[in-house]
């Protein structure tokens, strides 16, 4: 099937045309498909065969691109991980694959089974020896073995391309796994089918208005749905153009507010937090969806706030589609926008080529405008999950996948999505769904973002903790906030405890962690202390290092983003927002964008004690 469609565009394609910028390299639909028909001749000397795996576990974009399609174009199934893993044995030991891309600096965290082929994945045109080769017959292995561990791209030059018409594969084929960014230790491996991708290349093209002239913005990461499917494959299945210039950054953020302007982008597929740090940083860029190229803006793997969703309107003058999916079910099955009809605020739309049951806990359908457990049934749905059948069976019944989020249909029709099924606060033997306390408080304007969990309590088994981001040009005390929830909640209801956060930590899939989250919440009980222990670098010092779980020596004035792991957007937003409510401070946006450094943001805060001092 995919492979079929694969060669329609080829066909209809110009070799010269850009398929992928990314990070300053160029890869043309030409360069595609000569390496694509290189790898397949590849695949047939190692006699794969329709259904086996190949498990990727690659960082460059142009790479993934070109060994996934080469994969699923011929019937192979690419598992596609995170290559910021730091061990991939347990994956490994789970898909067993048949053959095994993995960069060459993540080789040395493999155990080099017999029966496990690995190819080594060189930056791209970089020409290597097989030291590996050498390293093998030392070690016993076989010439055989030996082969297998050529290094990619330089592989390729040996290679003759393969030049038949590609197979056509079976529909119920796997042909992508993709895991799970859950809130479960263990994720899972979701199997997507020749058909479940063929599907919704269909659904995506027909509903966001793809073809050959699409410039298509989309920086999300490539080993989730949103990345590969709703960058890679589409992009491709139009026959458009895909932009993965960089991380969206705090102080990167002007450049590509800019790049999306200049390079004439006409779609932006992104998450709320990015739309989050544009609405807040983004004020000199009002006119960046104005260029006349631009044509629609997804928003997907998270919930929208209806404030957030409104604001970014109104400042940017341009809709947002509001999407609903999950891994198991590609990406999408619902969508707010961009047409009128499914188009409503603070919902996700309408199903799109799916049906829709709205159940309660016994699985009984809830009366009109209930909430309950969301199912669908479409050939979007799974195969199921990779090697997990007693997973697959509890999550799929009779046809219906049993997405595990609460939600209701409204009197248009539209759904709207209330929160995950095992969230629920048992407090003093009352349930307290978390959605109720975030609907609350998300109606105050100050209010962009909320998040709800429980906490162990001795007296009522669990209380609720609540944590927000805020709109900083809106004020809002603590006492203006439990005035406005007393009035909207009932007492046993109310949260024990308020957290301000810049942003919440978030998945690949841009979903909150909750795990994360409280842990975060613990650090900031104990950086309460720090505001009355010294000077603002003694303060600032000593926050990082609980934040970032280093020791404080590991710190200095001079430590950023560069140098030091675990500094990024999140954590930087964060770590200013802490210094902030220490100093009872706010920045200004432009102020925030200067901050690189931990000195940085102690010359500033310096000088804002010095002003309110002046002040007073």
């Amino acid at each position: 099937m995919i492979g079929e469609l694969y060669s329609t565009v080829m066909a209809q394609t110009s070799a010269s045309k850009p398929y992928l910028r990314s990070k300053g390299q160029v890869l043309s639909y030409g360069d595609v498909d000569a390496t694509v028909r290189k790898l397949t001749s590849v695949f047939q000397d190692r006699d794969l065969r329709e259904g086996d795996y190949v498990f990727l576990n690659v960082k460059d974009d142009s790479q993934v691109a070109v060994i996934c399609l080469a994969c699923i174009v011929n019937g192979l199934a690419a598992v596609v991980t995170d290559p910021a893993m730091p061990s991939l044995n347990g994956l490994l030991e789970l898909v067993k694959p048949k053959l095994t891309f993995v960069d060459r600096d993540k080789l040395e965290t493999v155990a080099l089974e017999p029966d496990l082929h690995v190819i080594p994945v060189d930056e791209p045109r970089r020409k290597t020896r097989s030291v590996f080769k050498k390293l093998l017959k030392k070690e016993g292995k076989s010439e055989a073995q030996a082969d297998d561990l050529d290094a990619f791209p330089s592989l390729l030059d040996k290679t003759l391309p393969f030049g038949d018409d590609f197979p056509v594969a079976h529909p119920q084929t796997t042909a992508l796994v993709l895991f799970t960014s859950g809130t479960t230790s263990e994720p899972k491996g979701v199997e997507l089918t020749q058909n479940n991708i063929a599907v919704q290349m269909r659904i995506l093209l027909r509903q966001f208005r793809f073809d050959d002239r699409a410039e298509v913005f989309n920086i999300l990461p490539l080993h989730h749905t949103d990345g590969i499917i709703n960058g890679l494959m589409l992009t491709l299945f139009a026959g458009g153009t895909l932009h993965r210039p960089g991380q969206f950054t705090i102080h990167d953020l002007p450049n590509s507010l800019d790049y999306i302007f200049r390079e004439g982008i006409s779609h932006l597929i992104t998450v709320p937090t990015v739309l989050a740090l544009i609405q807040r940083l983004g004020e000199d860029f009002t006119d960046v969806f104005q260029s006349g190229d631009f044509k629609v803006l997804v928003s997907s793997a998270g919930a929208l706030s209806p404030d957030l969703w409104q604001s970014f309107e109104e400042r940017f003058r341009t809709r947002v589609s509001n999407c609903y999916g999950l891994t198991e079910t590609v990406t999408l099955f619902t969508c707010s926008g961009p047409d009128d009809e499914s188009y409503e605020i603070g919902t996700v739309g309408k199903p799109i080529d799916s049906e829709i049951r709205v159940v309660d806990d016994a699985g009984l359908d809830v009366t009109a405008g209930g909430a309950g457990e969301i199912l669908v049934r479409s050939e979007l749905v799974m195969k199921g999950y990779i090697n997990n059948p007693q997973a697959t069976a509890a999550a799929i019944k009779d046809g219906w996948f049993y997405t595990g989020d609460i939600g209701r249909i409204n009197k248009d029709g539209k759904i709207e999505i209330r929160g995950r099924k095992k969230s629920i606060i048992i407090r003093g033997g009352i349930n307290i769904h978390p959605e109720e306390i975030t609907d609350a408080v998300l109606e105050h304007e100050a209010v962009i973002y909320a998040a709800v969990f429980g906490e162990p309590d001795d007296t009522w088994g669990e209380t609720a903790v609540l944590c927000i981001v805020e709109d900083p040009a809106v004020s809002l005390s603590d006492q203006e906030l439990q005035a406005f929830l007393e009035s909207r909640l009932a007492n046993e209801k109310m949260p024990a405890e308020f957290h301000r956060f810049a942003d919440f930590p978030r998945g690949p899939a841009g979903k909150v962690v909750l795990a994360e989250l409280r842990e975060q919440v613990a650090l900031r009980r104990q950086s309460r202390r720090f505001s009355h222990e010294g000077g603002p670098l003694e303060v600032a010092l000593d926050i990082a290092a609980t934040m970032l779980k280093l020791p404080r020596e590991a710190l200095s004035r001079s430590s950023s983003a560069e140098s030091v792991s675990g500094w990024d957007s999140l954590f930087h937003l964060n770590f200013i927002m802490a210094v902030e409510e220490t100093y009872s401070i706010q920045f200004q946006p432009r102020e925030i964008m200067t901050i690189q450094t931990l000195g940085d943001l102690v010359d500033l805060a310096q000088s804002y004690r010095k002003s309110n001092k002046a002040a007073r």
